[in-house]
């Protein structure tokens, strides 16, 4: 601003407090602002004269303004000069840094889903983050057609909406709330859906700031949409050789890891619009694979019983895991016979509690570990460890009577002959590992108590609650294990699917509400 303006601005606003009887303040503006100062040293007779009508025991306004001028015209004056210097932004601005505080706060949890906030009043509804407990209660159910379902479901990182890909190709965004279509999203209320055209989805991943997804789909494509208007902003044609079995976002949104039933994980560029990486080394079907806490490796989960640690910028293998091999009291570094019986690795997920160090595993077999970055077994979960309550809770269940239970080990075996079952049409073997996962889990039996099958029945997912505290594996038999994580105790069995496999469970990230979907065409959503 040039110092004429300036000059004039700091005068006015001494004069104004002088005839407001606030001399002592225009007395320091005289005496420490550095335009004012600056006019005592160029023009010395300007700055006596204000000086004078400041220090007068009256206010004189013509003395003040001039015989013809007043305060009003002299305001007049300023702020048209002023006006020139300064630079008017549309109020869509101020909406945009609104949105974007909102946003954050939704991410942080501070804001609720739903909340409504008073602009004027700076004020909302006030939130009391709920400390994590396992769920108990049916809350809603969401059906799906009488010829497709859910096969996989996300809740968004801010909390705002459930996600689902369905074997039928669409995506779709819930209001959980409802258990409806959220139709606050205009191109749903258009009736236009995120969709794979003429295959099934197969995975989803939510970027850290909600705006993307991305899905992959049984033909081997990979999408990535915009959420909140449906577009489909960049697509990965023949991403993989098949279908593609889980994707994951780098830390910084702009790379996405995915792995695949042609045994490879790769990465891809989302600004390139290419692949960048292949990671080579699996001898069957990649389930699952995630990002390390830094972004410096990558953690797969294969069904030829291995995890592999590979280093996400030179695409190396550094270290292979065998869960079951290990637990069973094997040492760290021998390597599995070969042929030997191995269960497979169906899940992957981080430790929040300590996300650099540590990783749950979920294998086939009945039992769950957490797993330290070198492959040491930390510890166990299984349900055979279950709390008392838990066997008297499991009678009050929703699940079919018809049920039994069968060897651990001849239920690992079982899988891992499924596991190691290469079928060329994909979607195909899905179907039959299932069929054959909840068969070998003993189903047709009756009479047997719940608990005992549980103990029994393959884990084909999970989860971990967002604090840490709570691990949730799903079975073939329709089951969610919940276990406590600083006890490795199964606290509860809830019966969630009559049955049938449970394909995933999902952990809203601020309250405690748990969605579980299965093959039975329905996805529940649970509280405590």
């Amino acid at each position: 601003m040039a110092p004429t303006k300036l000059l004039d601005l700091y005068e006015h606003i001494a004069l104004e407090l002088a005839e407001m009887h606030e001399r002592e303040t225009a007395k320091s503006m005289l005496k420490q602002t550095q335009p004012l100062l600056l006019m005592r040293e160029r023009d010395p007779e300007r700055y006596a004269h204000l000086e004078h009508v400041i220090h007068a025991p009256y206010f004189d306004t013509k003395e003040a303004y001039g015989a013809t001028g007043t305060k009003e015209r002299r305001r007049n004056e300023v702020a048209r000069a002023l006006a020139a210097e300064v630079q008017v932004v549309p109020p869509s601005r101020l909406l945009a840094l609104i949105g974007q505080a909102l946003k954050w706060q939704h991410l942080q949890g501070v804001l609720p889903p739903g909340a409504k906030l008073d602009l004027f009043r700076g004020s909302i509804s006030t939130f009391k983050r709920e400390d994590e407990t396992f769920p108990k209660q049916l809350e809603r159910t969401i059906k799906f057609g009488s010829k497709t379902h859910a096969e996989c479901a996300k809740f968004s990182p801010d909390g705002q909406y459930l996600i689902t890909g369905s074997v039928d190709g669409f995506i779709e965004v819930w209001d959980f709330y409802t258990g409806k279509i959220n139709t606050q999203l205009k191109y749903q209320a258009d009736e236009e859906f995120m969709m794979h055209a003429d295959t099934s989805v197969l995975c989803m991943t939510c970027s850290k700031d909600a705006e993307a997804i991305a899905t992959g789909s049984q033909d081997g494509l990979i999408k990535v949409w915009q959420l909140r208007s449906g577009k489909c902003l960049r697509r990965f044609e023949n991403a993989h050789e098949k279908g593609v079995s889980c994707v994951c976002f780098s830390r910084d949104g702009q790379q996405l890891l995915s792995g695949s039933h042609d045994t490879t994980l790769r990465i891809h560029g989302l600004k390139s619009g290419r692949t960048l990486k292949i990671f080579r080394g699996h001898m069957s079907f990649v389930n699952d694979c995630i990002f390390s806490h830094t972004g410096g490796w990558v953690l797969s989960a294969s069904s030829d019983g291995s995890i592999r640690v590979w280093d996400a910028h030179t695409a190396d293998c550094l270290s292979t895991f065998y869960p079951s091999h290990t637990a069973a009291g094997n040492p760290l570094t021998s390597q599995p016979a070969t042929g030997a019986a191995l269960a497979s690795v169906v899940a992957l997920c981080l430790n929040p509690a300590n996300p650099e160090q540590q990783f749950f595993v979920a294998t086939s077999a009945p039992a769950v570990y957490l797993m330290s970055s070198k492959g040491a077994i930390l510890r166990t979960f299984s349900p055979a460890n279950a709390a008392a309550a838990v066997t008297a809770a499991a009678p009050t269940s929703t699940t079919s009577s018809a049920q039994s239970s069968i060897g651990a080990a001849a239920a690992s075996a079982a899988t891992t002959e499924v596991g190691a079952t290469v079928l060329e049409n994909q979607r195909q073997h899905q179907r039959e590992m299932r069929e054959t996962l909840a068969r070998d889990s003993g189903q047709s039996a009756m009479g047997e108590d719940a608990a005992a099958a549980c103990s029994a029945s393959v884990t084909t997912c999970l989860s971990v609650s967002p604090r840490g505290q709570w691990l949730y594996c799903g079975t073939a038999t329709g089951q969610v294990r919940c276990f406590s994580v600083s006890t490795g105790r199964m606290e509860h069995l809830l019966n969630a699917h009559d049955s049938r496999c449970v394909l995933g469970t999902t952990l809203h990230p601020h309250v405690n509400l748990m969605a579980s979907f299965s093959e039975d065409g329905t996805l529940k959503l649970w509280r405590p």
